[in-house]
């Protein structure tokens, strides 16, 4: 697979499979946005923001190998009122 940066684009090619991979630091879980919202919305809660952060040009320094997350978010957060 040709690295995103000589590439242009960033691949997904697994998005709608839920998956766990070992990391340096913990594992990566992956499941589509689909099943973070629906999980909440079956706890009987009521969205009312989501933020997908990115790392700033600092922590990008600090983490070099995470630079990718500067355009493709690494996690979500969601607030929730619960109903």
């Amino acid at each position: 697979m040709q690295d995103y940066r000589v590439k242009g684009s960033i691949q997904v090619a697994e998005y709608f499979d839920e998956f766990v991979t070992q990391q340096k630091w913990g594992y990566y879980i992956h499941r589509p946005l689909s099943s973070y919202l629906n999980f909440v919305i079956d706890a009987g809660c009521m969205i009312s923001k989501i933020i997908e952060p990115t790392l700033s040009p600092e922590g990008v320094a600090i983490l070099g190998e995470a630079e990718r997350n500067r355009h493709v978010p690494g996690f979500i957060v969601i607030r929730a009122i619960k109903r």
